[in-house]
Parts: C-alpha cells; structure tokens; sequence
C-alpha cells in the first residue's frame, strides 16, 4: 500500500502498455453412419425424399465459462517497468498425458458420457483448414455400385462447437511526484464455450448418376423443384432434382420416338459411368468424341422441361472423353440435391469450351 507521511498520492506520470487478444469461433461437423439398407416397414412414402426412421433423435447441449484475473502490484524507487507476458490460459496445453483436444476436465468428462449413450466415438469439430490430402477420386468401379444402391437407413451425428475468448494484459508504471514508482501488472480471461451435439436416423436415397452438359460456359446447377422421371428403368417415375436452365442430361434416343423415355437413354444413369458409355461410341480410340464417330451426331442436349435437341445443332464438336475427378457433395440451392463427381470438357465448334459432368442425383 503506498504512504508518504499522510500524504495522498499525486502521480507525476504514466506508461499504460496492454495487450487484447479476441477470439471467436464456429466450427461443426457431420459424421454419418450407414445401418444398412432401409428395412420394408421404415421405407418413407413415396414423394418424401428425406424421412426419418425409426423416430430416434436426440440432442445435448454443453456450456462451459471460464473466468480468470490476475493481479500484481509493486514500488520500487526510481526502478524501470518491464512489461509482462501475457498470462496463458492452458486451454489446450497437454497435461500428464492428457489429449491436445481443447477441453477442461469437465467438457471431456461430458463428452465421453456423450459417447457412452450413443455408443461409438465423436469428433469434435476444427476449424476450417485446407487439407493435406486431396479429394479421393470416384473409380469406374465404386461408381457403378452406387448407381445400383437401394435406399440406406443412416445414423447422422452433429456437431456444433462454439467459443469466445478473451485475453487482456494491462502493465502500467507509475511515478508519483515523491520520486517513487509503482509497476502494475494486471490480466484476465474469459473463456465461454458451447458444444451442441445432436443425433438422428434418417433415411438417405439412392443417388443416381446421369451426365449432365452445361452451356455457355457455367456447371450443373440442381434446384428445389422436383422432375418425376424413370431414371432407374424399373416402370415408375422417380422424383429428381430440377435442372436450371442452360443445363440438360446428355441423351439418345434409341427407339426413335421423339422423347426421353426413362434412364435407358441417359447416359450413367445405369451404370454409373457415363463417361464409359461414352467411350463405347469412340470409333476410333483417340479418347474424343466427335463428329468421326457415327453416333455424334445421335446425342443430344435434354431438359426434362423441353424437348431435346441435338448437340451438333448447339454448335457442339467433340466431347473430351477422359473427366477429371471432382468429387464435392452439396449441390443444389440447399446444398442437398446431388453430389458432383467427375467433370470432362466438350469444344464447341468456335473453339470455345464447356462442361460435362457426372451427377449423383439424389432420387
């Protein structure tokens, strides 16, 4: 406590330093776990794309605060202030063996009460990075087997973790007209955090996988309208994802009749591999279709709301048989229409270039 013979203090001058560190985060991740195909009775009613099964859902919520303050007061006379070091909080410091994941004891003590009820591990959510490995290709293989996948029954779990920090450090030396100084060092934290993690059944349906051409330079683009359609040849219309304008499925029309009748005359709808269906038709084996090979001029450019047309009538010369992988899985307006895997390239005939691409329509 500072005394001067009865005096009351008088500050002759100051140093203020400080530090303000903020930190603000969102970070949630989706782990989806297959239970297999959808059992008869749970099967949702046809028009309903995405139902729940077996009525099991839950939700937790996890809120954690953290206050902290640090206070040192000294004098000492005529001596210079240094200033400090931030006081660290050891959030995330690994301890006696104790795992680097961001959590105090009581959080990773709920978290693994989570885990118990549900019966298998969470992961926690990061955030955002780029990742070290790039995104795996879609094989001809796998693709073909997920045209030919009923509708799974799948276990999704959610997680939302957020948190707010806040560290601020404040060093101040005082000198007081009496020749003293006073060196003040003083800090605090607060740390609140959240972590929501919900779980549901769901079904989640098959995913069917056409070519889609796109014009004038721009990708598949899928819409919340739905397009009845039998993609899967089985005699019943399917509901699918509408197409936007300047998109259209590439096309034959086998028997002739003027129309698309059902998958039989897309191309991967089937199969799963558009692309090597394409490739059938290279005569000639240089990886290119076009006007060389008998059946060009026989494709065509179709939206389910139009009639088709064919591609050389849209000024379309070749299509480049060999598609580069993509794989992104939230297409459409709500990012749950279709997923992208694999993306080729067509010339038109004034040398300009477009967009083939392989869609997983979600049916």
């Amino acid at each position: 406590m500072y005394s001067a013979e009865g005096e009351r203090m008088r500050i002759d001058h100051y140093d203020l330093q400080g530090e303000v560190q903020y930190r603000q985060q969102q970070a949630q991740s989706r782990k989806v776990r297959n239970l297999g195909p959808v059992p008869p009775a749970v099967n949702p009613p046809e028009g309903n794309n995405t139902a729940a099964a077996g009525e099991r859902s839950s939700t937790l919520t996890l809120t954690s605060a953290l206050t902290l303050q640090t206070a040192r007061q000294s004098a000492a006379s005529q001596q210079a202030a240094t200033p400090p070091s931030p006081p660290a909080a050891d959030v995330g410091k690994e301890q006696d063996g104790i795992p680097d994941d961001g959590l105090d004891n009581r959080q990773r003590l709920i978290k693994l009460m989570i885990e118990a009820m549900l019966g298998h591990e969470i992961e926690l959510p990061k955030p955002i990075k780029p990742s070290e490995e790039g995104g795996e290709g879609v094989t001809q293989g796998d693709a073909a087997a997920q045209a030919d996948e009923p509708d799974q029954l799948v276990e999704v779990t959610d997680t939302l973790l957020q948190q707010e920090q806040l560290n601020v450090v404040a060093s101040a030396s005082v000198a007081t007209r009496d020749g003293q100084t006073i060196q003040l060092d003083l800090g605090f934290v607060l740390d609140w955090r959240q972590l929501e993690v919900s779980q549901r059944r769901t079904t989640l349906n098959a995913l069917k996988d056409p070519l889609v051409l796109s014009l004038d330079g721009k990708i598949a683009d899928l819409t919340e309208a739905r397009v009845t359609f039998d993609i899967d040849q089985d005699g019943k219309e399917d509901s699918l994802p509408g197409l936007r304008e300047g998109s259209g499925f590439v096309a034959r029309d086998r028997n002739g009749n003027g129309t698309i009748d059902d998958g039989g005359e897309l191309f991967g709808a089937r199969s799963g591999n558009g692309f090597g269906e394409l490739a059938t038709l290279d005569e000639d084996g240089n990886g290119v279709l076009d006007e060389g090979d008998s059946q060009f001029s026989a494709l065509q450019f179709w939206h389910p709301e139009h009639a088709p047309i064919a591609l050389v009538e849209l000024g379309i010369g070749a299509i480049l048989l060999r598609p580069l992988d993509t794989p992104f899985n939230h297409l459409g307006e709500s990012g749950t229409q279709g997923v992208l895997r694999q993306s080729g390239l067509y010339l038109t005939e004034q040398g300009k270039g477009g967009w083939v691409q392989q869609i997983d329509l979600r049916v």
